[in-house]
């Protein structure tokens, strides 16, 4: 009988830390939705949390690998604002090009992070932080301390229904590497120990090195719409990218690395960002009080999943 109710509190736990993503985005639906009577529920509305998303799904997409090998990029936001200074420039003589210099730009940055993460005995964190600073210090001078505008026709590109175009590409095609090919296996593996994984044959040097170039794409795609959405580009552009993939990320249910870190997790954490930033501006609650509600909300989710993540999830 004992045995039977430690099977059934363990399957209950697993259950919990399995759907409490979802539960919290209900709940944030329903308390929004009677909150505000109903408005966050119209067409625009609908439409303003999917816009708000977009950047926050490609940018979590693509760090799954790196958080599931146990780390963070925190240079993301630099690339995004380089990308997107060097799209800008560009876009006054192509559109087309300028894209292909976000990509370009975002990639090059990664690879970078990619090859010393992989070669040098840094912390993750404290090399991203440099990379992030060394940009940072460029972009004003770039600049002349100025945004840099792009043609008026790139406001057109703007688009809903092409962000979500490319949004069910760019996961597509993330899914299947991640779920159905031996490098989103090794990544989990890396992140559940990266002592047994480098014993059991896995180059570890090539997959860390890949993931930042996973991150890189995603900063270039972000770094061209955003210009394609304020209409330019400045040493802000992506400011506090990195933190908020993180926390995306983290209410999603990628608190840890290894085989925890699930595709889903990239995309219901982006939308209860959204969902939450959306509804308590609709409910004009002050900015102060939305910081305290965001950070209590992240607090909670950390201290949940601590507590259950003993518990392996299928």
């Amino acid at each position: 009988m004992n045995a039977t109710k430690a099977e059934n509190g363990f399957n209950w736990q697993r259950m919990v830390l399995k759907l409490y993503p979802f539960f919290v985005l209900g709940l944030l639906l329903i308390f929004f939705g009677v909150l505000t009577k109903g408005t966050l529920f119209s067409s625009r509305n609908i439409k303003n949390i999917l816009e708000s998303s977009f950047q926050y799904l490609i940018g979590c997409m693509a760090a799954l690998f790196i958080f599931a090998q146990g780390e963070q990029d925190f240079s993301m936001a630099s690339n995004i604002a380089l990308s997107a200074i060097l799209a800008a420039m560009i876009s006054k003589t192509s559109v087309p090009l300028a894209l292909v210099v976000a990509l370009v730009s975002g990639i090059a940055v990664g690879c970078a992070c990619g090859f010393l993460y992989a070669r040098l005995p840094i912390p993750v964190f404290f090399l991203t932080m440099c990379i992030a600073n060394v940009i940072a210090g460029f972009l004003g001078p770039m600049t002349n301390y100025q945004s840099v505008k792009t043609p008026v026709s790139m406001l057109n590109l703007d688009n809903t229904n092409l962000k979500l175009l490319v949004a069910v590409i760019f996961a597509v095609i993330i899914y299947v590497i991640y779920n159905k090919t031996t490098y989103g296996k090794y990544s989990r593996a890396i992140g559940a120990s990266p002592v047994v994984a480098r014993l059991s044959g896995i180059n570890l040097s090539r997959y860390k090195f890949a993931a930042f170039v996973f991150t890189g794409i995603a900063a270039g795609i972000v770094a061209f719409f955003s210009i394609c959405k304020s209409g330019g580009a400045s040493k802000a552009t992506g400011t506090m990218f990195h933190f908020n993939v993180m926390v995306a990320m983290a209410l999603g249910g990628a608190t840890t690395g290894g085989p925890k870190v699930k595709f889903r997790c990239a995309v219901i954490g982006p939308l209860i960002i959204s969902v939450l930033t959306l509804g308590m501006n609709l409910a004009r609650i002050p900015v102060g009080m939305q910081n305290l509600m965001k950070g209590v909300l992240f607090l909670a989710v950390m201290v949940l999943s601590d507590r259950l993540s003993r518990f392996d999830v299928d």
